[in-house]
């Protein structure tokens, strides 16, 4: 179906033009040209598509942007930032456990190899993350995670809720921003935590682990 817009034209819902334009990121293969008559009424199609894209976003609860840096990049970054190599690499180690990743051996072993940001060893606290995934892995199928006291109390808050947004991140539970705004009150900036997504993607191509 074509829709013809006019000078005249009755106003229609955002979601018939939405459809148009977002057709082929949705899969659909029909094209209509109301998406070029739309581009010279006042940016109107700019604005469509930045709302179209918030929608799509909602929708789907994705929290992976779209172009994730590279496994080295993310893992072995020169200057890591706030985001530690030691942070970085324990959540790495964490997630790959806890969805039975075929190279955990080598996720683990660069946690082993981590140092903490004063230079320090750390082995005392990897043992603890890499022990706390064995254990999720092994249990049954839990509704929600939250890391416990003693074990908050030895990582620190900062650690354990990135572990809680894997857990949930690897379970679909990510979409309701609840564990986001867990790791804001921890601590995580907007920019971190995009980038402790992009770490979990690594090993959740698709966002969920299926009981």
């Amino acid at each position: 179906m074509y829709m013809k817009i006019t000078e005249r034209a009755p106003s229609r819902r955002i979601s018939d033009v939405l459809e148009f334009d977002l057709g082929p990121r949705m899969g659909f293969e029909h094209h209509s040209p109301v998406v070029d008559e739309l581009a010279g009424h006042h940016g109107v199609l700019a604005q469509l598509r930045k709302l179209g894209s918030r929608l799509l976003t909602r929708d789907r609860g994705d929290v992976r942007p779209r172009h994730r840096p590279s496994a080295a990049a993310l893992l072995s970054p020169a200057d890591p930032g706030v985001f530690s190599l030691w942070e970085r690499r324990a959540v790495a180690a964490f997630a790959s456990i806890l969805t039975g990743n075929v190279h955990q051996a080598k996720y683990v072993g660069l946690l082993a190899d981590s140092h903490n940001d004063t230079g320090e060893r750390v082995g005392d606290l990897s043992q603890a993350v890499l022990a706390e995934a064995h254990r999720l892995a092994s249990t049954m199928p839990l509704d929600r995670y939250r890391v416990g006291d003693r074990l908050r109390e030895r990582l620190n808050d900062r650690v354990a809720a990135a572990l809680e947004h894997v857990w949930q991140i690897l379970h679909g539970l990510s979409g309701t921003g609840a564990s986001r705004q867990c790791l804001s009150r921890a601590g995580w900036s907007e920019d971190d935590i995009v980038s402790l997504e992009h770490v979990v993607s690594l090993f959740s191509p698709m966002s969920v682990i299926r009981h």
